[in-house]
């Protein structure tokens, strides 16, 4: 386990700025969006899927009786399932004179600070398992269970454990796989088009992307790629003189297809370590919020630990599932080029 020592601690308590300058993000959007379930009752989470065939509609004639037991239909359901996941933090250790040193970035006891510091990363632990593409697993063989990510969820392939059933699982035509480049707007309302003819209604998705996705989606507000061979201009600058600003975001697209919100996150498709992969900038996900959640048979706890001579000593633990309830509508769009 890491520890924090008195040696370890850069500027003591003197006249310099009293603030310390993290320059890690230690936002996690996507876990606050998600809404949190009742408390599962163990590791495997089970639940029913179904949809419904189509019938028709034209009319019985009076008075017709049922041939028999052939004449009924019925409404099939499959099952999806999924296990949680153990998750502690980093932990953390405070030194006994560390704990009694006042130091700029933080004039209340170090403990309390490396404590609450621990909780914050714990917290982007659990985002960035959130947005990954590990599929789920029992433990066993000396690994760990593990949730299933959300790009997991979201690929419309079969996943290699407890794969979602195919009739549940994303359109093809809904995930993009391609390099950046070939990602246009008339790409992203085919994509469209896929999700609503799957489900049979225009979607409302949310739509956490990396930043270099997030940037060339803005950029259509400027010109149309694929229009013509002339890249026609659609729409000019916002700009404002007095207040010397130019102005160039998008976050809602409206299509005849449905309308989505996109936003940056950080933490998309890192790797085992946590660290950003050349598919954190360019990928993104596309959920309808109702069909997510999350559930915690351990919500996030912090413990303490003996103090056996070397200082005060603990950290954080969580036992979480997250769940998309229906995958059907929604898509993604992952790539690394």
């Amino acid at each position: 386990m890491a520890g924090m020592y008195e040696k370890d601690l850069l500027i003591k308590k003197q006249e310099v700025g009293d603030s310390i300058f993290n320059i890690d993000s230690s936002k996690t959007p996507i876990t606050r969006l998600i809404k949190t379930a009742k408390k599962p009752k163990q590791e495997l989470s089970e639940w029913t899927v179904e949809t419904y065939p189509d019938d028709g509609y034209q009319g019985t004639m009076d008075g017709k009786d049922r041939a028999g037991a052939g004449d009924y239909d019925k409404t099939d359901r499959e099952k999806v399932q999924a296990y949680a996941q153990l998750q502690e933090s980093p932990g953390w250790l405070v030194s006994t004179k560390a704990n009694a040193t006042e130091t700029v970035e933080n004039d209340a006891k170090e403990k309390a600070y490396q404590a609450r510091k621990d909780g914050e990363r714990h917290a982007l632990q659990i985002e960035k398992a959130i947005l990954s593409d590990m599929d789920t697993r029992t433990e066993g063989g000396g690994l760990p269970s593990r949730i299933r990510g959300a790009f997991s969820w979201l690929q419309s392939g079969a996943q290699a454990n407890l794969p979602t059933p195919a009739m549940f699982r994303p359109a093809a035509a809904a995930v993009f796989t391609d390099a950046l480049s070939g990602f246009t707007a008339t790409a992203f309302e085919a994509m469209l088009a896929a999700m609503e003819d799957q489900i049979n209604q225009s979607v409302n998705l949310t739509m956490p992307c990396g930043s270099a996705l997030k940037r060339l989606m803005s950029l259509w507000l400027e010109r149309d790629v694929s229009a013509d061979a002339t890249n026609k201009v659609i729409a000019s600058y916002n700009m404002s003189k007095t207040d010397k600003r130019l102005l160039q975001v998008c976050n809602r697209f409206e299509f005849d297809s449905g309308i989505v919100t996109n936003m940056t996150s950080h933490h998309l498709l890192t790797d085992a370590n946590g660290a950003k992969t050349d598919y954190s900038t360019r990928s993104a996900l596309l959920m309808d919020l109702s069909m997510w959640d999350k559930g915690y048979l351990i919500p996030p706890t912090h413990r303490s630990f003996p103090d056996l001579g070397g200082g005060p000593r603990g950290d954080h633990l969580t036992y979480f599932i997250l769940r998309c309830r229906n995958a059907r509508g929604q898509g993604m769009i992952k790539t690394n080029s």
